[in-house]
């Protein structure tokens, strides 16, 4: 399966300048596919970055997530990675979604702050249908949230 990886607006691009200025002058090294993701950004037009993203099988989006998170080090979520299916997600902004319960139940809108993690339980066009991992208030309901993939990164499951 392959993952895409998104730059994450002007923050994403920050980093990505930040990242092929520090490269140059320590030893780190950057993953090529990440390297090859640099130079796109800097050599391409400004009104074309917002849509950057870059398509790697998924042990490869593995080692740039880790290279990423060591790196970036709470500077916030540079890039974002696409889930697959049963993945769990953060959301990377605040976010009003639309929220139902079950089918027989009518939809309600539902703040949902940066740092949510939930679990990708579905698809609807470009929103993903996520499992609000809160503990529902009955065993048999569960509540789900509608978000557009730019909001959301995959990660690690909580603990």
């Amino acid at each position: 399966m392959l993952t895409t990886i998104t730059v994450n607006g002007s923050e994403g691009l920050r980093f990505l300048a930040s990242l092929q200025e520090t490269s140059q002058h320590t030893s780190r090294r950057v993953p090529p596919a990440l390297v090859a993701m640099i130079e796109h950004v800097t050599t391409s037009a400004h009104d074309d970055l917002e849509h950057v993203t870059l398509e790697v099988a998924g042990p490869l989006a593995d080692e740039i997530a880790e290279f990423v998170e060591v790196v970036s080090q709470g500077h916030g979520t540079p890039l974002l990675f696409s889930a697959q299916l049963g993945d769990f997600v953060t959301l990377v902004r605040d976010v009003l979604a639309e929220v139902t319960v079950n089918k027989r139940e009518s939809r309600t809108w539902q703040f949902l702050p940066a740092g949510t993690v939930t679990r990708l339980e579905g698809r609807k066009g470009e929103l993903g249908k996520l499992q609000l991992l809160e503990e529902p208030k009955s065993k048999l309901a569960r509540e789900y949230a509608y978000v557009s993939d730019r909001c959301t990164t995959r990660t690690r499951p909580p603990r």
